[in-house]
C-alpha cells in the first residue's frame, strides 16, 4: 500500500513533524490533493493555514502577483450559495477544543499544539544558515522552483524534553542545513542523512 494511504503515515507527518500537505505529496510523486483526499477519508483534521504552516510563511508575494490578486477580485459578485458553501466549508476546517492535543483518540503524546514556539533564538539562527549555505546542500536548488528551509539534523523534539540541554542548543548552526522542499521532506523520512555536529541531547 503507498504510504500516502495510510492513515499512521499521513498523521504522523501532517500533526507530529508539522509537514505541510505539498510537501508529504512531493516525497511521494503525487499531488496535495491526493493527500487532502486520504486525510479526510481517515478522518485527519487540518491545521489552520496560518503561521509556520502557511506556504507563504517567511516570503511575500511580488508586488505584480498582489496586483494581480487584487484586480482579480475587483468588484467580484458571489451567489448566496457560494457564500453559505464558504462558511460551512470554513466551520467543517475548525478543530474543536475537545479534540485537540489528548483528547483526540488519534493522539499519540508529544506536543499537541500544533504550532510548536522553536523560542526567541531561532530566527537568527534560520537566517545565518541561508546566508551561509545559500541553496540546498543535497540538490543545489536556489529557491528559484522551490522554497529553500532550514531543517534540523537532530530534530528539536529531542531538545525539548531533555534534562541537560535546551531548546536553543537546537539552533546551533552546526546542527541546521538548508534544503529545499522536496529535500527536506526526504530528510524528514529518513530517506536523506546528514552528520550534526554537535552531540545528541541527554
Amino acid at each position: 500500500m503507498p504510504r500516502y494511504r495510510d492513515r499512521d503515515w499521513l498523521e504522523l507527518l501532517y500533526h507530529g513533524r508539522e509537514h505541510t500537505q505539498a510537501e508529504m505529496a512531493a516525497c511521494c510523486d503525487v499531488s496535495a490533493r491526493t493527500i487532502r483526499k486520504y486525510m479526510d477519508e481517515h478522518g485527519i483534521p487540518t491545521r489552520k493555514v496560518r503561521g509556520r504552516n502557511h506556504g507563504l510563511y517567511g516570503r511575500r508575494r511580488s508586488e505584480e502577483t498582489r496586483t494581480k490578486i487584487a484586480d482579480t477580485l475587483e468588484d467580484r459578485e458571489y451567489e448566496d450559495h457560494w457564500r453559505e458553501r464558504s462558511a460551512e466549508a470554513k466551520r467543517g476546517s475548525e478543530v474543536s477544543e475537545s479534540t485537540k492535543g489528548e483528547a483526540n483518540p488519534m493522539w499519540k503524546g508529544g506536543v499537541s499544539d500544533h504550532y510548536i514556539d522553536y523560542g526567541s533564538e531561532w530566527p537568527a539562527a534560520r537566517r545565518r544558515v541561508r546566508e551561509r549555505d545559500e541553496v540546498c546542500r543535497e540538490c543545489g536548488e536556489d529557491g528559484t522552483n522551490r522554497y529553500l528551509d532550514v531543517h534540523h539534523i537532530l530534530p528539536v523534539r529531542e531538545f525539548r524534553n531533555a534534562e541537560s540541554a535546551s531548546l536553543a542548543d537546537a539552533h546551533d548552526t552546526r546542527n541546521l542545513v538548508l534544503l529545499c522542499r522536496s529535500c527536506h521532506a526526504r530528510a524528514e523520512l529518513g530517506d536523506l542523512e546528514f552528520a550534526s555536529g554537535i552531540e545528541p541531547p541527554e
